[in-house]
C-alpha cells in the first residue's frame, strides 16, 4: 500500500518506523520541510524555578523542590494532558524495521487532492511530479496543517482543525559563563510558580554551541503578528537574562513557529474514515510514544477495517 501524510514538518518522520510495517511506500508532504524533528521529552527535562534547579531523578528530590512541585502540579497535568490528549501510552518498548520506502515533498507542491470514490484511492496532483495515486491518507490533526489545506483544491476533511495555542520558538546567542560551555544543556524556566499558567511564563530552554533555544506557548492569533513576536522575544530575552544568571543573552536572531498538541476549540473530522486518518502533531512524544500510539490505537482501532488490513497482518 502507499501512504500519503501530510503535516507540518520533520517530526512526523518519527512515524516511520512503525507505520513503514504496514506501508510500502510512504511520502511525506510538509508545510515547513526544513525544520527538524522536536527531539526535546518535555516530562523528563529538569526544572528551574524559584532559584532551584529540579532533578530529573526524584530520588534527589529536596523538600524545597517538592515544594515547587507541588505548587506548578495543576499547570504540569494540565500540559500534559494537552500533548498527550488523553491517550494511554504505557507499554513496552515498540521498534520496527524501516522496510518501505520514504520520501519527502514540499506541502506547497501539492495542487490538488482528491478521493476517486470509482477507484477507491486518492489522487494527488503535483507541480512537480504530476498525478500520484494513494491508497491512504493520514493528516496530521493541528490548525497549521489545515490551514494549508484550505489554499488547495480538495474533498478530503470536513471540518477545519482549530487551536487556541501554538509554539513560538525564539534563537537567542547566549554565552553559558561556566567552564562546560560546550555541553548541551535543556531545561524548563518557570518565571512565577505564583501566576497559575503557563502562557507567558513557561519557558522550554535548550542551549548548545552559544545558541539558547526558548520556546514557549501563544495565542494562534499572534503568529501571523511579527509585531508581537518581536515583543515576545524582547520580553523573554529580558525575563531570561534577569533570572538566570548563568546566561548571558544577546537580542533574538531566529523565530519560527511549530505544533503542540491539545488547546483544541474545533476538532477536524476527514470525508472518508475508512481511507483517512488524523495523527497527533507527536511535538515534544518520545519515540516509544509515538511507535505505542501507531500500533495500539491507529492499528487496534482499524484492524477490521479492509481497507487497511485483513485478518492475518494484525
Amino acid at each position: 500500500m502507499k501512504l500519503a501524510y501530510l503535516g507540518f514538518d520533520k517530526t512526523l518522520l518519527k512515524t516511520n518506523t512503525v507505520l513503514s510495517q504496514y506501508f510500502a511506500e510512504i511520502d511525506y508532504y510538509l508545510v515547513n520541510e526544513n525544520l527538524e524533528a522536536n527531539s526535546l521529552n518535555f516530562f523528563s527535562l529538569p526544572i528551574m524555578a524559584n532559584n532551584v534547579c529540579i532533578p530529573t531523578d526524584e530520588s534527589l528530590y529536596t523538600n524545597q523542590h517538592k515544594s515547587v512541585l507541588f505548587k506548578i502540579k495543576n499547570e504540569f497535568t494540565l500540559l500534559k494532558k494537552n500533548i498527550f490528549s488523553d491517550y494511554r501510552l504505557t507499554g513496552d518498548e515498540i521498534t520496527g524495521t524501516k522496510k518501505s520506502l520514504k520520501n519527502q515533498f514540499g506541502f506547497s507542491d501539492i495542487e490538488s487532492i482528491f478521493f476517486d470514490r470509482k477507484k477507491k484511492n486518492y489522487q494527488l496532483q503535483t507541480r512537480s511530479n504530476g498525478m500520484i495515486e494513494y491508497d491512504y491518507l493520514i493528516i496530521q490533526g493541528h490548525q497549521l496543517v489545515t490551514d494549508q489545506l484550505q489554499t488547495v483544491k480538495q474533498n478530503v476533511i470536513g471540518q477545519q482543525q482549530l487551536q487556541s495555542y501554538l509554539m513560538l520558538n525564539l534563537e537567542f546567542p547566549a554565552s553559558y559563563k561556566l567552564h562546560d560551555a560546550h555541553l548541551r544543556q535543556d531545561f524548563i524556566f518557570i518565571d512565577n510558580t505564583n501566576f497559575n499558567t503557563v502562557f507567558d511564563n513557561w519557558y522550554v530552554c535548550s542551549y548548545s554551541a552559544n545558541k539558547l533555544t526558548v520556546s514557549l506557548i501563544i495565542p494562534t492569533v499572534q503568529h501571523h503578528s511579527e509585531e508581537l513576536q518581536e515583543f515576545v522575544a524582547a520580553r523573554s530575552r529580558q525575563v531570561l537574562n534577569d533570572s538566570l544568571s548563568s546566561f548571558e543573552i544577546g537580542p533574538v536572531t531566529k523565530k519560527w513557529i511549530s505544533c503542540i498538541d491539545g488547546y483544541v476549540t474545533q476538532k477536524m473530522t476527514v470525508s472518508f474514515p475508512k481511507h483517512s486518518s488524523v495523527f497527533p502533531s507527536f511535538d515534544y512524544w518520545t519515540q516509544n510514544k509515538v511507535n505505542n500510539y501507531i500500533k495500539n490505537i491507529f492499528v487496534v482501532k482499524n484492524k477490521k477495517n479492509p481497507v487497511l488490513f485483513n485478518e492475518k497482518e494484525v
